[in-house]
């Protein structure tokens, strides 16, 4: 299998990406807030998305339904699968390649010439601005923005959205947010300006609370969403899927309240309307050489965790009996704990393959082996990807079983490509 060829998309992009290469934390967002001043902010109904899990999944259904009720609507995800074009759409179609280089290249040319770039601008800044400039420009009525990490010093929180959607709190990325999850909680509400409304799944009972003091303190219209009340459509759909629809659909409500006290909008919200529930790399199926696979983004340890359990349902799929292969990296700075545990978890495991994706880092491959050395399956170390990709379909095929791909969102995103023939 030979790798995908780096397109001049990834090429151009790249070139800025390293600009802002190496940049530790930073205490403020006064440089993307004068930047984001200096382009003018467009007329654009935001909301904006936060939680460990299930960013990506929400932001894409609510976008969807907001479609669904005729709103010409814009999304902005991260990170991508296939190419940079996925992070910014329009009515769920891909940005044009050179539309998104061309923004991208004049909020970073502004950056430096007019801020001075002082050192607090990130790229993933450069891209938010540039994605919420390409969305109004569409002449989008809402714009449905994911954050990056975190959500106080995130680049949402320079947009002030008035609806914010918490999908989830658990521990990652422990150096820039914390290690309680009060800590992480704090991190992601306050990403909502004062006076916004935040609608968040439900969450164990000590962080409702925090929740809730934090509300009071900064004049949030908090709700409650129960993960569960999907509905029959989501009756199909994994346990984590079925929140990201619940969550969506609530906020698909509240963004037409939004409308009509914003723009004087007049007309019914339908928060059921008929939308596409497929989404790319979550709990994906599919078949390859004959060998059945799954393809899931799970790249932390709550994640890993949910998706075991979800792989383990009576129903799942795999019922407990298909002999699985699983393929595995992982990026540096996560903490592994949890993902042994995972692992044995995972029904009829027979066989841990651990390599790397070839477009970011990941924990060296020998080092993770070694450190799932205890789990009741067989575990190694490929390096190369195409290798590892293969030796997984073996193992599956002379098992009769098949092949989970999880652990990063890149490796999933490399993998993917090899095994359904997109571009």
């Amino acid at each position: 299998m030979t790798p995908p060829r780096v397109s001049s998309l990834d090429e151009d992009i790249g070139r800025i990406v390293a600009h802002y290469a190496g940049r530790g934390p930073r205490d403020s967002l006064e440089g993307v807030r004068r930047l984001r001043e200096l382009l003018a902010p467009p007329r654009l109904l935001r909301v904006g998305v936060v939680g460990t899990n299930g960013k990506t999944s929400t932001a894409t259904y609510l976008a969807r339904l907001l479609t669904a009720n005729g709103f010409r609507t814009g999304l902005y995800v991260s990170p991508h699968l296939s190419d940079w074009t996925e992070r910014v759409r329009v009515d769920d179609l891909p940005c044009d390649p050179e539309q998104l280089v061309s923004a991208v290249t004049a909020v970073h040319e502004l950056a430096g010439a007019a801020v001075g770039d002082p050192g607090q601008l990130r790229f993933f800044d450069i891209l938010t601005l540039a994605a919420e400039q390409l969305i109004a420009e569409s002449g989008a009525t809402f714009g449905v923005f994911e954050a990056g990490i975190g959500g106080r010093l995130d680049a949402l929180s320079a947009l002030e959205p008035r609806l914010v959607l918490l999908t989830s709190v658990a521990i990652d990325h422990a150096e820039l947010l914390g290690e309680e999850p009060a800590e992480v909680l704090r991190e992601k509400l306050l990403v909502a300006p004062a006076g916004a409304t935040v609608i968040a799944a439900r969450l164990p009972d000590e962080l409702t609370a925090a929740a809730e003091r934090i509300a009071a303190e900064r004049d949030l219209r908090l709700a409650w969403v129960d993960p569960a009340s999907g509905g029959e459509r989501a009756r199909d759909l994994p346990a984590y899927l079925r929140s990201a629809l619940a969550l969506a659909e609530r906020g698909c409500a509240a963004a037409g309240v939004l409308w009509e006290t914003t723009l004087a909008g007049a007309g019914a919200i339908d928060p059921r309307a008929p939308l596409d529930l497929r989404l790319p790399g979550r709990l994906e199926w599919g078949e390859f050489g004959g060998v059945p696979y799954v393809l899931d983004v799970a790249h932390n340890e709550a994640a890993w965790l949910q998706l075991a359990a979800e792989l383990a349902r009576p129903g799942s799929g795999l019922g407990g009996e298909v002999p699985l292969t699983v393929l595995i990296a992982v990026s540096p700075g996560k903490r592994t704990g949890g993902l042994a545990e995972a692992l044995e978890a995972l029904p009829a495991l027979e066989r841990a393959i651990v390599t790397r994706s070839e477009s970011m880092p990941a924990i060296e491959p020998e080092d993770l082996a070694a450190s799932l050395a205890g789990i009741d399956a067989d575990v190694v170390a490929i390096e190369d990807l195409g290798r590892a990709v293969g030796a997984a379909f073996e193992s599956a095929r002379r098992a009769q079983g098949a092949v989970l791909v999880c652990g990063s969102t890149h490796l999933v995103g490399a993998v993917r490509p090899r095994l359904t023939g997109a571009a």
